[in-house]
């Protein structure tokens, strides 16, 4: 079966909060994607948001390899952002979803924080009291398009993903990603990923990317 395998990290939020927390997951699309190795959820620390950046660094390890049969149901990360200005509880400040990305290589990735609007008074308590929503309804609502189309939303920050995707074995079954063949990384050997995730070691690929770029 084909392989991916994603590295990386979830590198800040940007919300309005003192300081603030991820939970997050990789969520296959379809039982054709299984997770071979790593850790596809978790929660991050808690960050203090600067005050002049408006950022919360989190720098969170991501490492996940995963098979799959089919391209239909590619890996969506899903996350919610809570705000842990009062180290007692946490409030639910807004979520998100993205699919990851199919081509080969290093990512940055702004994905928007967004929550269901609410009117009047129930509006107000919600901005001033900690909430706790279901996180399983909530998850259904990232996902779905038709339940998102239900509600009115406003976007309330930002996180972004710094991610290295490798992949092999899917030139087997006539499958190329971003037009570049199958075994431009096919590696899973974790220190040349870390190597190349640390900036060491782009240099050749890049240079020969752009060749291949300049001769078509």
């Amino acid at each position: 079966m084909p392989d991916v395998h994603l590295l990386g990290e979830i590198s800040f939020v940007a919300c309005e909060a003192s300081a603030a927390s991820l939970t997050w997951s990789i969520g296959p699309g379809n039982n054709a994607c299984v997770v071979r190795e790593g850790v596809n959820y978790g929660e991050t620390q808690s960050a203090i948001v600067d005050e002049l950046q408006g950022l919360a660094v989190l720098s969170h390890p991501i490492d996940v390899h995963l098979q799959t049969s089919a391209v239909e149901g590619w890996p969506v990360f899903i996350f919610e952002v809570w705000d842990r200005t009062h180290s007692e509880m946490k409030g639910f400040l807004g979520c998100g979803c993205v699919w990851l990305p199919t081509q080969p290589g290093r990512h940055c990735v702004e994905v928007a924080v967004w929550r269901p609007m609410s009117e009047g008074w129930r509006g107000l308590v919600d901005r001033l009291v900690p909430s706790m929503p279901d996180i399983t309804k909530i998850r259904e609502l990232s996902m779905s398009p038709y339940l998102r189309a239900e509600y009115s939303c406003e976007q309330v920050g930002v996180i972004q993903l710094n991610l290295f995707v490798a992949s092999s074995g899917f030139g087997n079954f006539g499958v190329r990603f971003g037009g570049e063949k199958d075994e431009v990384v096919s590696v899973f050997d974790k220190s040349t990923l870390s190597a190349i995730l640390s900036g060491e070691g782009m240099k050749v690929d890049a240079t020969s990317n752009e060749s291949k770029n300049n001769t078509k």
